[in-house]
């Protein structure tokens, strides 16, 4: 059981993680749709990345604990990797580390 205030989870760590989960997929849609609107327009992708996305991101680290944030992170980092790289028309590659062992 559990519930959402002021767009942060709170109760049981069952009912953390899947908010944490919605949030993940919410941003992951975002930036599928996003990608796909704006093809060509590097500019924007990037603009809307570092505006909208991060600052989202940014606001359920500030708020969440990190022991509920740390398995979902890694995977939006992914996402982000993914938009960057749509961002500036450029594979970059990630370091290959173990998950949880990211700096």
């Amino acid at each position: 059981m559990g519930s959402s205030s002021y767009g942060i989870g709170i109760g049981s760590d069952a009912y953390v993680n899947a908010y944490l989960t919605s949030i993940e997929e919410d941003i992951k849609e975002v930036a599928k749709k996003t990608c796909s609107l704006l093809e060509d327009d590097l500019q924007a992708k990037w603009t809307f990345l570092t505006s909208s996305i991060s600052q989202k991101l940014t606001y359920h680290q500030s708020l969440q604990y990190p022991s509920d944030m740390w398995p979902h992170v890694e995977r939006l980092d992914t996402i982000l990797w993914r938009m960057i790289e749509a961002a500036t028309g450029l594979h970059i590659p990630q370091p290959l580390l173990p998950p949880g062992q990211r700096d």
